[in-house]
């Protein structure tokens, strides 16, 4: 037995010792440490041995410090928001404005060049370009501050959502999983403010293609979608098919895929404005 493998079940064990301390489940246990597989797989696909590859030690340390939990199919940790937006309230309903002095382009996506987004205070309203289903609008919308209160904005305490690949992604076990880490963070991080998750699978564009009960479009819709500047690796995530077909073809019309945001407050789905 070599030293990497004893250093890894010295952690695989302080890790159990942990979550029974903690009284976590042994399933969730069991479930997190799925990732040695999952990445180990990868690590062969891409020429390496099956090990841990050595770039995603920083996430193997998350998983060994108990950080990141596995609820079901989901994966979850203590984050900050990350997205350049500001969301507003009006009892049950939301808006979403961009941040002041980002660039989108002429579908409403994240930039490096193109129309900057605005956002002010004025005479009592909030002032700025509002973000629906993931695309940036150039109009500008005005909310009563009155009316219309901050209720998530860029660094505020949120639980970040990971979805591991090792398996289909099934919409009803993702309802599930949020469900009970609902429930768990809940009763044990009482300032989070909601959930949020940043991948390539929350392109808006994808819902042009996708049928109501695909599980990456149901996805989308469980939360509120907004724009990010970050590169998607979609073409190496998708095999041949209608997606990854439909994918070159706006390529080929100039559209740059980027990955997408979406955040689910904790208390409610309102509807959005």
């Amino acid at each position: 037995m070599n030293s990497t493998t004893v250093e890894l079940q010295t952690k695989i064990e302080n890790l159990r010792s942990l979550y029974k301390e903690r009284n976590l489940p042994e399933k969730w246990l069991y479930d997190i440490l799925k990732d040695i597989h999952i990445w180990s797989i990868w690590s062969l696909r891409n020429g390496g041995t099956y090990s841990i590859p050595e770039q995603q030690k920083g996430w193997f340390d998350l998983i060994f410090s108990g950080e990141l939990l596995r609820i079901g199919r989901l994966q979850y940790a203590k984050a900050q928001f990350g997205g350049r937006v500001v969301v507003f309230r009006r009892k049950n309903e939301l808006a979403v404005l961009s941040e002041a002095d980002l660039c989108f382009d002429e579908h409403g996506m994240r930039a490096d060049n193109g129309w900057k987004s605005i956002l002010k205070f004025q005479d009592n309203c909030w002032i700025g370009n509002p973000i629906r289903n993931g695309i940036a609008i150039p109009e500008l919308v005005k909310l009563n501050a009155d009316e219309w209160k901050i209720v998530l904005r860029y660094n505020d305490p949120m639980i970040s959502i990971h979805i591991p690949e090792d398996g289909p992604m099934d919409i009803k076990e993702c309802q599930l999983s949020l469900k009970q880490a609902t429930d768990w963070f809940t009763e044990h991080e009482p300032e989070w403010k909601g959930f949020s998750c940043q991948s390539w699978l929350l392109n808006p564009l994808f819902q042009e293609i996708l049928s109501d009960t695909s599980n990456i479009k149901q996805f989308q819709q469980m939360g509120i979608l907004y724009p990010m500047i970050m590169k998607s690796d979609v073409l190496t995530r998708l095999t041949p098919g209608k997606l990854r077909d439909f994918v070159l073809a706006k390529q080929n019309d100039g559209i740059n895929f980027k990955c997408g945001g979406m955040f689910i407050l904790k208390d409610a789905y309102p509807k959005q404005k």
